[in-house]
This record gives structure tokens, C-alpha cells and sequence, in this order.
């Protein structure tokens, strides 16, 4: 306990006394509760009862317009804690005309906003950077690709 150069009113002393014993009791306190919350922060899957973590999404089954998955390869996405949808996307290419839907998306997968989002491309298109836009509609539509495999691994924040 610190000594004050001057003797302190046994009031204020008291109240110093007390302050400190609050501190240790809250400080005890939040390292008991604090023990349970040091794993892995993990989203929740939207709408799961009981609450399950989210898992990886395959999204070979929602893509259009001659798009695949690329052979040996895997088309998903998930929820991230942070509120963000992570897509981990290794296809090839069908039609290729700017604005195709590739793929669409639902619920809350969906941002709140248009997002853009640059990809790899065996073969871009002549002068145009290859892009994928995943539309706040759902809709993930590629611009400037050419041909063959395109690849992406991204985190876009829903709001």
C-alpha cells in the first residue's frame, strides 16, 4: 500500500482500503471468466439451431454459364467472425463476357454493398484487368477475362 507523506482523514483512508479490495475481487473475477473465452473465435452458420461453427460452403453447385470448378481443385466460401465472406475460388472459365453471373450467392452471404475484388487469370482479356464484382444482389459476375483457369482467395466485408 502506498504511504501519503501526510496522515490521510480515516475516512478517505477507509475508502482507499475498500477501492483496493473491490480491485482485487473484479480483477479475480475477470481471470475466471476470461479462462473460457481463450480458445478460437469462430462465426456462427446463419439460422443453426442449435448454434453450429461455420463451415466451408462448396459452390461448384451454384455456378452458371459453363463455369467449373478447375480440375483437382475446390469452389467455397464461409462467414468469417469478422463479419466478412471469405471465397477460395480455383475455376475455369466458361463464357467470359463482361458481366456474366458465374455464380450466385443467398442469405447472408450477401454483402450489403457491391464489392469488387481483382483474380488471377491464365488468359486476361486484351486491355482489361480480370475482376469478379459480387453484387449486393447476390450475383458474382466476372469482367476481363480471357481464357482458362481464374483463381481468388479473398476476405470482403458484408457491411
Amino acid at each position: 500500500m502506498t504511504k501519503f507523506p501526510v496522515p490521510v482523514p480515516r475516512q478517505t483512508a477507509s475508502t482507499i482500503a475498500d477501492l483496493q479490495r473491490r480491485l482485487k475481487v473484479t480483477e479475480a473475477r475477470l481471470f475466471t471468466l476470461g479462462a473460457p473465452y481463450l480458445g478460437q473465435i469462430q462465426a456462427v452458420q446463419p439460422a443453426s439451431s442449435p448454434s453450429a461453427a461455420e463451415v466451408w460452403h462448396d459452390l461448384s453447385g451454384a455456378l452458371l454459364a459453363g463455369w467449373a470448378v478447375s480440375s483437382g481443385r475446390v469452389a467455397r466460401y464461409r462467414l468469417t467472425p469478422q463479419n466478412e465472406i471469405q471465397l477460395d475460388l480455383w475455376l475455369t472459365a466458361g463464357t467470359v463476357t463482361d458481366a456474366t453471373i458465374v455464380a450466385t450467392l443467398t442469405g447472408t452471404y450477401v454483402p450489403v454493398k457491391d464489392k469488387l475484388f481483382p483474380v488471377s487469370c491464365d488468359v486476361p482479356a486484351a486491355s482489361k484487368g480480370p475482376r469478379f464484382v459480387l453484387y449486393a444482389t447476390g450475383n458474382l459476375e466476372c469482367f476481363g477475362i480471357g481464357s482458362g483457369d481464374v483463381g481468388a482467395q479473398v476476405k470482403l466485408p458484408l457491411d
